[in-house]
């Protein structure tokens, strides 16, 4: 039988199951402190009955001395017909191997039996159990005062599905996150998590070990570490998505870069967590500042011009150098943009412009 350390598990599935393991609490108290195997004749079998998991009971010889329907009808079907009062614990363990009731594929009987025993020795003792019919136990137990065992079973087999179902679905949205061409980085208790390859070719590291680790201010900008904390804990504390801003970030060769970056709200093992979209605007914001350092060097060689330049949407004037304004006999551009050409041309071309405005 295999068995599964506690370990981490998602959030909502760990206080579900704690939820049903705490039901009805008093009456599993009573059982699994029962004071003797002699209790038998005098047990009350009606709080053994109402109880929602299976429920054994095993002298200090490990031999079975009680149990409830549970137990033989619910969680050991298999060896209903061997299950009676006296049945030594090995026998059990024997019968549910050789009928291929434990999921022991990689086993032989000794290393079960081994490891079965070590639970029920070393007390007390929480395993959860992997049956070959894709049925989960967690099996609990503990010492009585008599040196007996007395075991409780609770089938977790839907905590279990619903948790590889969100591990399935937690390794999908990785891939997905490993194929994105944005930049992708997960922070969690204040660190990061999780860099995508496309993080790692934007801050510059040979490999997501060089990030991982990392405090999640460490490569964000002086300048935007201020608003970039205050948006961590806004969508940490409100649970929801924020819309993209522009912030610097440092890479790790310590030259600095422009990047839209988006804030959201995840769960990451079973943790609450920002998952952070980041875009490289470096290029783009260098391609506007050229474009724009273009334009005035453009506009001051026309303003700067001897000759009269003027430019027209419709016939409407919307630039005019100072050559123009001198032209026009204006003493400010601001006194001839806006209007129309008209008013500055001869009658004689007047209906050519309004032919052209049409046009």
């Amino acid at each position: 039988m295999n068995t599964a350390s506690s370990g981490d598990r998602p959030e909502q599935l760990e206080r579900r199951l704690a939820q049903a393991l705490r039901e009805n609490e008093a009456l599993r108290s009573k059982l699994l402190h029962a004071a003797s195997p002699s209790d038998t004749e005098t047990f009350d079998h009606d709080v053994m009955e109402s109880l929602s998991e299976g429920f054994a009971l095993f002298d200090a010889d490990d031999r079975l001395q009680l149990f409830n329907s549970r137990y033989r009808d619910e969680i050991l079907p298999e060896l209903a017909d061997i299950i009676e009062p006296g049945v030594p614990f090995q026998t059990l363990v024997r019968e549910a191997f050789e009928r291929g009731l434990w999921d022991g594929i990689h086993q032989n009987l000794d290393q079960v039996m081994t490891k079965a025993m070590a639970r029920q020795q070393g007390l007390p003792s929480v395993a959860e159990l992997a049956f070959s019919n894709s049925r989960w136990i967690r099996q609990t137990k503990r010492r009585t005062s008599s040196g007996g065992v007395v075991a409780i079973y609770a089938d977790i087999t839907e905590f279990k599905q619903r948790e590889q179902a969100f591990g399935e679905s937690e390794e999908r949205h990785r891939r997905l996150m490993q194929t994105l061409p944005d930049a992708v980085v997960i922070h969690s208790g204040g660190k990061i998590a999780f860099v995508n390859p496309a993080a790692i070719d934007l801050f510059g590291a040979r490999s997501h070990t060089h990030l991982v680790g990392r405090s999640s201010l460490e490569l964000v900008h002086p300048d935007s570490r201020e608003d970039d904390s205050r948006r961590a804990h806004q969508v940490l504390a409100e649970r929801r998505i924020l819309p993209p801003v522009e912030q610097k970030r440092i890479r790790l060769d310590g030259s600095t870069i422009d990047v839209e970056t988006r804030s959201v709200f995840i769960n990451w093992n079973g943790k609450p967590a920002l998952l952070g979209v980041m875009r490289d605007l470096t290029d783009r914001n260098q391609t506007q500042d050229f474009l724009r350092q273009s334009e005035e060097r453009y506009r001051r060689l026309v303003e700067l011009s001897p000759d009269p330049i003027h430019v027209t949407c419709g016939d409407q004037i919307v630039f005019v150098n100072s050559a123009g304004v001198k032209l026009f006999g204006a003493d400010l551009a601001a006194d001839i943009i806006g209007r129309s050409m008209i008013e500055f041309s001869h009658p004689v071309v007047h209906a050519g412009i309004r032919d052209r405005r049409r046009r």
